[in-house]
């Protein structure tokens, strides 16, 4: 009698879905210690009509005199303040709407609506305040304002951060403020951010709604950023009793995205990463499976494939370790691929599918490859995930060889430490990935011989905690500089008996105004962006060439300039409609650059601006996309560039950008 009840109660744990060792997920929201945590996400300005909206928690009821929940990048006529506990009251400072309370060190909802001809602020649920005023706004931050002071971070917690592109209305707003969103909600086409924060936090969390090169994945790191001792926000169990959460709730689909890669290859590489499939479920019980994938070769050549993969990721972009699901060894122009056994149970959360590709011996130079994923089987049910048109094309090119000189720019960004701990290695994964020859590298603020030593390559740099640095697989000769901030030169002694200068530099950027991101508001006068550009960046490449440069070279010397020039160059500022209507700016370096007699190597490879428009700051923020101030320049008689790209992306697909700047590559021969 006792082993039939026995056997029952087994019967009823099997017949609820119920495993013997169930994995509980855990409604976690995120802690901000109001000292030095910073959350970033870099966001579009986003326009009528919009919602902002999050659950927030004070540490308790001593306030400063302003604490920022969300904040932006400064910018004329846009609102970098969204949302704002003004000593605890909540407000949005442009229009003055205040929830009229001071917040209790509890649990309270903040959403702000611009239908496109009213502003709106509600506080736990309803309207608090309302003004006929149309505003847009710079969400970059979370708890923190760019650039803003310590004094006024925000301290408690943060949960249930969300963007729409809509105006959601009130009725909507109180339905689902205490639960997970899905895509019953009916503005879930235009949910442009979400984080629930339910996933562990350690430097990155990843937002499901994001699509394409700049999916507004959140930067989790620190103001003081050479102060690693310092801890970074963190997790922790919610305990909002207005909040319901479905996480253990039968797992369903959120969404499923495929994302990309943009890295060239070369003949002969293996498991070179050609995409990833996303798929993010809410819901732990009952878990759903990926049965079956179908790939659609699209334009690639099929000669120049010779087996595909797919691999289980897990369920980080940064991707450690990779578990081979099945192999298709005779790629045809379509492959339904079935996944082994009963298919890839998944994870509350997101996770990782990844596609890769053994490139073929003769795979030839030149050619594009690009896969897509038209559908794949969850369950019973076939999906169609979300694309985007916006990656650039993945080349097969000559990364090495004989006479092939690989380089790569980039300006690291404080040492490549402002993304949690794991800033610095992300730096040095994404340059040993590149294969590159040759680095030149700004802000390496004493990460530069750690990131040398774990490449294995030689190191010049004046001072091991300064700005400059050059990184080599080949001996270098340091050559005097006239300022060891600015100027780093080098005489290079290439295989062949080639001897190349090199000069890794940094130049000046223009403070008023500060057209790399004022370009992107109306009534500029241009005329102060070239007067700018003349006394401060042209100054300082014009002594850099005469003091650095000409006494150390002659005619028949091939040479590289390479870095931070802090200018744009003439060359991309032609069509009105990349700038924000700005065009035919004369910026005087590239022009000065240009009568020396140097290439711009990205802008001689890619000589059509409209349609290789993307620049290099600040690919962390959505709004600025198009301004190219790093730059390879070149001229010699042997150097010859044959290919070059700008790297925006990370080498493991759809994991978040270690760097305000985008790197520079270029191929050469010589």
């Amino acid at each position: 009698m006792a082993m039939s009840v026995f056997l029952s109660v087994i019967a009823l744990l099997a017949s609820a879905g119920l495993q013997s060792n169930p994995v509980q997920p855990v409604n976690k929201a995120v802690y901000l210690d109001g000292i030095d945590n910073v959350m970033s996400i870099g966001c579009k300005i986003i326009e009528p009509p919009f919602t902002l909206e999050m659950w927030y928690k004070p540490d308790d009821s001593e306030f400063k005199e302003r604490e920022v929940l969300v904040g932006g990048k400064g910018l004329r006529d846009v609102d970098i303040f969204p949302l704002t506990l003004e000593k605890g009251v909540l407000t949005n400072p442009l229009t003055g709407l205040s929830s009229g309370e001071v917040s209790t060190p509890e649990w309270h909802h903040a959403a702000l609506v611009c239908d496109g001809s009213s502003t709106l602020l509600y506080y736990d649920g309803n309207l608090a305040a309302k003004k006929d005023t149309v505003i847009s706004i710079l969400p970059c931050d979370i708890g923190y304002q760019y650039n803003g002071k310590k004094k006024t971070l925000f301290a408690g917690q943060v949960d249930e951060f969300r963007i729409w592109n809509d105006a959601i209305p009130e009725k909507t707003l109180r339905k689902w403020k205490g639960r997970d969103i899905t895509p019953r909600h009916p503005s879930f086409d235009d949910l442009v951010i979400y984080f629930n924060f339910d996933s562990e936090l350690v430097d990155h969390a990843v937002n499901p709604a994001g699509t394409g090169h700049q999916p507004y994945h959140l930067r989790s790191g620190r103001i003081d950023v050479y102060n690693e001792t310092l801890p970074i926000a963190y997790s922790v169990q919610n305990d909002n009793p207005a909040f319901k959460s479905r996480c253990a709730d039968r797992q369903k689909l959120f969404n499923a995205v495929v994302v990309e890669s943009e890295w060239d290859t070369e003949s002969g590489a293996l498991q070179d990463q050609i995409l990833k499939l996303r798929v993010f479920v809410t819901g732990s019980s009952h878990p759903l499976k990926i049965k079956s994938i179908k790939l659609d070769a699209r334009d690639v050549n099929l000669k120049d494939i010779s087996r595909l993969q797919i691999w289980d990721a897990g369920q980080a972009p940064r991707c450690k370790e990779k578990k081979l699901l099945c192999t298709v060894d005779n790629p045809s122009k379509s492959n339904k691929v079935v996944l082994p056994g009963k298919g890839l149970e998944l994870k509350s959360g997101v996770n990782y599918i990844l596609l890769t590709a053994d490139i073929a011996q003769d795979a030839e130079v030149g050619n594009t490859i690009r896969y897509g994923i038209p559908s794949f089987k969850l369950g019973r049910r076939n999906v169609r995930p979300v694309t985007t048109d916006e990656t650039l094309p993945k080349e097969i090119i000559r990364k090495s060889g004989p006479s092939i000189l690989n380089m790569v720019q980039w300006n690291i960004y404080q040492g490549g430490k402002h993304v949690g701990n794991e800033g610095v290695a992300r730096i040095t994964e994404l340059l040993k990935a590149s294969g590159a020859d040759l680095i030149t590298i700004q802000e390496g603020y004493g990460s530069q011989r750690t990131i040398s030593e774990a490449l294995g390559m030689n190191l010049l740099t004046r001072v091991d905690n300064t700005n400059l640095a050059l990184l080599c697989r080949y001996p270098m000769e340091p050559i005097p500089t006239s300022d060891v901030f600015k100027s780093n030169p080098a005489f290079i002694q290439l295989p062949g008996g080639n001897r190349l200068f090199v000069n890794g530099l940094w130049i000046r950027y223009a403070v008023n105004p500060t057209y790399a991101g004022d370009y992107m508001a109306p009534g500029q006068d241009t005329g102060k962006w070239i007067e700018e550009d003349r006394t401060r960046a042209l100054v300082d490449i014009t002594a850099i060439v005469d003091n650095d440069t000409k006494p150390y070279v002659t005619p028949d010397t091939d040479i590289i300039l390479a870095g931070d020039f802090n200018s744009s160059s003439h060359l991309d500022w032609t069509d009105p409609s990349i700038h924000n209507g700005y065009g035919n700016i004369k910026f005087p370096v590239s022009i000065y650059m240009r009568e020396l007699g140097f290439k711009d190597s990205f802008r001689e490879m890619n000589p059509d601006e409209v349609s290789r428009s993307e620049g290099t700051w600040a690919v962390t923020f959505g709004h600025l996309q198009h301004n190219r101030i790093d730059f390879i320049y070149y001229k010699g008689p042997k150097l010859k560039a044959l290919h070059s790209k700008i790297i925006r992306t990370a080498p493991d697909i759809d994991d978040v950008w270690a760097s305000d700047h985008a790197a520079v590559n270029t191929i050469f021969t010589y």
